[in-house]
């Protein structure tokens, strides 16, 4: 082999080498704007007047509405609300994840409708509207570091979402009706919150 033969092999493969480790940087960067991306979209506050936002509202048919076949024949009244703040369903993938959930994803609402608001609102429904907002509910890893920032700063956003959630409700359909706040795992950590802030010491 001769050595101008080595020499053109070696500077082809070199100029591969190179054109192969800046695609390979080019992929990183792209999901490193990609991830900043879905996190800023993930950062943007819900929008209550949107029923998207609403696992359950008596303006939409959602699986709250479900009945059980042994309460079909039961009457149906509406004597109160119940606002119901649903539990953790954001849990895939604790080493990578997101502290808060995208509001978007198809995945964690899915989870939270079919588990949660057809299991757990619905008991409501026969005699209660239900309202369960969705929210940037905090990940479930954020449980094993309570006392972190980061964690204290997930759990924040989510009871934000929330408290927001009720104060529409209150500005827009509560009209003077009796609210039973209900809630489940971190909705009820989140419900502790709303009632000292909404009720304690009022009449």
């Amino acid at each position: 082999m001769s050595r101008k033969f080595i020499f053109f092999f070696i500077v082809i493969l070199s100029v591969s080498t190179r054109v192969n480790a800046q695609k390979i940087l080019d992929r990183v960067k792209q999901r490193k704007i990609d991830k900043q991306i879905q996190e800023e979209e993930n950062s943007k506050p819900p929008d209550y007047k949107d029923l998207f936002y609403w696992a359950a509202h008596p303006g939409k048919k959602d699986m709250s509405d479900s009945i059980a076949p042994f309460l079909v024949s039961e009457k149906h009244e509406e004597l109160a609300d119940v606002f119901f703040l649903h539990p953790t369903t954001y849990t895939k993938n604790m080493r990578n994840s997101m502290w808060n959930a995208d509001l978007h994803d198809n995945s964690v609402n899915e989870n939270t409708d079919e588990r949660t608001i057809l299991y757990q609102a619905s008991v409501f429904n026969n005699c209660c509207r239900v309202f369960a907002p969705r929210y940037r509910q905090a990940h479930l890893k954020a449980y094993f570091s309570p006392a972190s920032e980061a964690s204290q700063m997930a759990f924040d956003l989510a009871y934000e979402d929330l408290k927001t959630a009720f104060q529409y409700y209150l500005d827009h359909d509560n009209n003077g009706r009796p609210i039973v706040i209900a809630a489940h795992s971190q909705g009820a950590m989140h419900a502790v919150r709303l009632l000292k802030e909404f009720f304690d010491d009022k009449p």
